[in-house]
């Protein structure tokens, strides 16, 4: 039985440690998209996460009769996709002071409770800003992919995966993106572009080039305000929820029977429709929201323990993905 404050925090941190990630990723829409479609997997090791690839149909399937020869052409059409593995830590702190203070049975579990509920929700909100907002290239490249890098064309992010989208040979490697000033300018011949107000059409064009028959987007992620947005622009007949994802404590409505989903760190004109069939965060085997047992260096009154993550967010087929960006939102319905 845990007695001494070294038992009992110990206690108290394995008991806390396997519910971890589980919290951090039912509370944020992202996070629970990707966690509730069984889209975080495990990988063994290695420096890097190759994913295959297939980008064209085998040629060799054809019809035939009696003796006709059957087409063996080698194909291609297969490739990979390779992404750099990355870390991140979060470390919790605890002093002589606060020890001292603290020394019942009870008062030690609220203690430790109260720092893992700190990391907790530090931890969610930065891999939430991470998955959505990072390209990749933060604190020296040190930060793990978002939708801001993973989701472009031979413009826009260019290379992901070791991919170079800006060759005419990798269009498959390019995701649908619409830029609602962009081609109006183009259409009017302006030289600068200007924001657009979204429309339907605007979406359902998007949603139509992202779409090969059933395999479609499953999650519409936009900002607060294109969100309520484009709830003044529907019908209260035609406002739908989505089950799954109201049950999991999101407001949502759909469109095309896709739900849609507001986060805080999508930019305010911007709306991802997005494919889970194709992206997935990989996290290393025993390198996944593990603690670290508590160490007190030899120079200070405290001691220190670290959660630690190795992974990254992949992405395995570009142009199933789409975003609708430069879009201008009226003031009068935006909110705040």
């Amino acid at each position: 039985m845990a007695t001494t404050f070294d038992d009992i925090m110990a206690t108290t941190m394995q008991e806390y440690a396997p519910t971890l990630e589980n919290q951090i990723f039912e509370n944020q829409p992202f996070l629970n998209w990707l966690m509730s479609n069984g889209n975080v997997r495990d990988f063994s090791g290695g420096r890097s996460i190759v994913c295959p690839l297939i980008y064209a149909e085998n040629s060799t399937c054809t019809s035939y009769s009696a003796y006709d020869t059957i087409p063996v052409t080698p194909q291609k059409g297969i490739g990979a996709a390779e992404f750099s593995l990355k870390q991140a830590a979060c470390s919790i702190s605890l002093c002589g002071f606060e020890e001292c203070i603290n020394q019942g049975a009870n008062e030690v579990i609220d203690l430790v409770d109260a720092k893992m509920m700190q990391a907790q929700r530090t931890l969610e909100a930065h891999f939430n800003r991470q998955f959505i907002l990072s390209d990749g290239t933060g604190n020296n490249g040190k930060d793990m992919n978002g939708l801001a890098n993973l989701i472009g064309d031979e413009y826009r992010s260019p290379q992901v995966g070791n991919i170079d989208a800006s060759d005419p040979a990798c269009d498959f490697w390019r995701s649908q993106i619409f830029d609602c000033g962009l081609n109006e300018a183009i259409a009017n011949g302006e030289e600068k572009p200007e924001p657009k107000a979204l429309t339907l059409d605007w979406m359902d064009e998007v949603f139509m080039c992202v779409s090969d028959g059933a395999d479609q987007p499953d999650m519409i992620l936009t900002s607060k305000k294109l969100y309520r947005y484009y709830k003044s622009l529907l019908a209260p007949m035609q406002m739908f929820t989505n089950t799954m994802q109201a049950d999991a404590g999101f407001n949502t409505i759909s469109f095309n029977g896709v739900p849609i989903i507001w986060d805080q760190n999508v930019p305010d004109d911007t709306m991802y429709f997005l494919n889970s069939r194709y992206m997935e965060l990989r996290r290393k085997v025993g390198r996944w929201f593990t603690v670290t047992p508590f160490i007190r260096p030899v120079n200070q009154d405290a001691r220190y323990a670290q959660i630690l993550m190795f992974g990254q967010l992949v992405i395995k087929n570009r142009k199933r993905q789409g975003v609708l960006c430069n879009v201008k939102c009226p003031e009068s319905t935006s909110g705040a």
